[in-house]
């Protein structure tokens, strides 16, 4: 079983839920497969209108979805709502950079030398045959065109977190 810890007091809070057996990890893989052409084949219109509803969706919730990720990460609600108002600005943008036709553009930046962080390695985008999106060391293309920094995880201070 699973339970959501509070970062605070270290007690247990919410209902407990069993870990996903091999078969339903397997099941929601080929789940996932199955709809990947579906969603390759998709416009950029339609994609974009998805990013800017799960931006819209992500604000509508704040009130539950911060307090919530405060109890199980102890961050406070000004990182938690900056980190919400990002994550929605970096949807809209990448929605934007979609409907611009850029998310396919060639970009090809030249190494930086130097020490971190002003240094960088030479980053071109790979694509990935038959799947949305196309990646820059790991990266999505979209973040890169934003100039976005790096993702970061949100520490559960060596709790198992989770939502439930």
């Amino acid at each position: 079983m699973l339970q959501s810890i509070d970062a605070r007091t270290g007690t247990p809070h919410g209902g407990s839920w069993a870990e996903s057996t091999i078969t339903e990890i397997d099941a929601a893989a080929a789940a996932a497969a199955c709809v990947a052409d579906t969603f390759a084949a998709t416009s950029a219109a339609d994609r974009a209108a998805l990013l800017r509803g799960l931006a819209a969706a992500l604000e509508a919730q704040r009130e539950t979805l911060v307090p919530l990720a405060d109890r199980e990460s102890g961050l406070g609600p000004v990182r938690l709502n900056g980190e919400l108002d990002r994550t929605a600005f970096q949807l809209r943008g990448f929605a934007d950079v979609l409907e611009r036709g850029d998310a396919h553009a060639l970009i090809d930046d030249a190494a930086v030398a130097g020490a971190p962080p002003a240094s960088r390695p030479r980053m071109t985008p790979r694509a990935r045959a038959g799947r949305p999106g196309r990646n820059v060391r790991g990266q999505q293309l979209p973040i890169r065109l934003l100039g976005a920094r790096r993702r970061h995880r949100l520490g559960t201070r060596g709790r198992l977190s989770g939502g439930g």
